[in-house]
């Protein structure tokens, strides 16, 4: 088997929104899975224990294994790597547009009550990260999007951004590299260089 690489979407989507990225990964002599989950129904742990059984049901156990992850998928991984370190053998990971200090719009939209009942736990655990970084277990590399938006989307962020999670909240410490794009938060995953970045990270461990 070619090397199997697990893609893991964001909130509000579903593991379609990762086929494209998929695609390319295959003709590049990957193996790719797509891994979906109910992003608004369960908190951050229900995924991750879905994913662990996502992992067993393909039988891919204790097998080299490396990510493409958008978003919160990004912190669905690295809750799995902390809770589940037997698992697999964890290689290489590309984090796309990673709220990986927290999200400054998830806590801004949060203070309404309504944004919290319709995006759910998992969208609430975002306001402040609470996971080990992982990246002594994995080679990680971040991809971080800009768009003109200087405040972005929803006039949130104060610093470069993808209009939804600005590119110093992507960054966290032990990263193999990291790159910044133009590229929106929902559209990056779609964009052919990012695609060209991730294929070049997983092949070589840098962009």
């Amino acid at each position: 088997m070619t090397q199997p690489v697990i893609l893991i979407h964001g909130l509000l989507i579903t593991k379609y929104s990762m086929w494209w990225i998929g695609y390319k990964l295959k003709q590049a002599g990957y193996t790719p899975y797509l891994f979906g989950y109910n992003s608004r129904t369960a908190p951050i742990a229900s995924h991750t224990e879905q994913l662990q059984k996502f992992i067993d049901s393909h039988g891919l156990s204790k097998a080299k294994i490396s990510f493409v992850t958008h978003s919160l998928g990004s912190i669905v991984l690295r809750s799995f790597l902390a809770k589940y370190p037997e698992s697999i053998i964890p290689y290489r990971a590309v984090n796309l547009g990673p709220p990986h200090l927290g999200s400054k719009t998830a806590r801004k939209l949060g203070q309404l009550s309504i944004f919290k009942k319709i995006l759910g736990p998992s969208f609430v655990e975002l306001f402040n990260i609470d996971y080990p970084t992982t990246t002594e277990q994995i080679e990680l590399g971040v991809i971080a999007g800009t768009v003109p938006l200087k405040k972005g989307y929803y006039h949130t962020l104060d610093g470069p951004n993808d209009g939804v999670v600005e590119v110093s909240e992507t960054k966290i410490e032990g990263l193999a590299d990291h790159l910044v794009l133009p590229a929106g938060h929902s559209t990056m995953v779609f964009q052919p260089k990012v695609i060209a970045a991730i294929i070049q990270f997983l092949n070589t461990g840098k962009f």
